[in-house]
């Protein structure tokens, strides 16, 4: 929930997402379609309805942020629910 796309009027708290416009320049010297997504907030049903509709049109999806330990960790739970493959 702290970030913001690139160039937003910030909210306290808030910083720019950085991670995004980094692997698509990454990612966008390789013979690869990348499919940019929308931010998701740090809610567990949102979660697993993004990564499950990118999961049903992607080979491979990579997710950046969001990813803490125990209970605060939507991620893992989300992706297992789409049924992937961590690596």
């Amino acid at each position: 929930d702290e970030l913001a796309e690139p160039g937003a009027p910030l909210a306290p708290g808030q910083i720019y997402e950085s991670n995004m416009p980094m692997l698509l320049a990454l990612l966008g010297r390789e013979p690869v379609r990348v499919e940019r997504l929308d931010l998701v907030r740090d809610d567990a049903a949102a979660l697993r309805t993004a990564i499950a509709d990118a999961a049903a049109r992607a080979d491979i999806l990579v997710t950046s942020g969001g990813a803490s330990v125990g209970d605060h960790d939507l991620v893992r739970p989300a992706l297992a629910a789409a049924g992937a493959r961590l690596d």
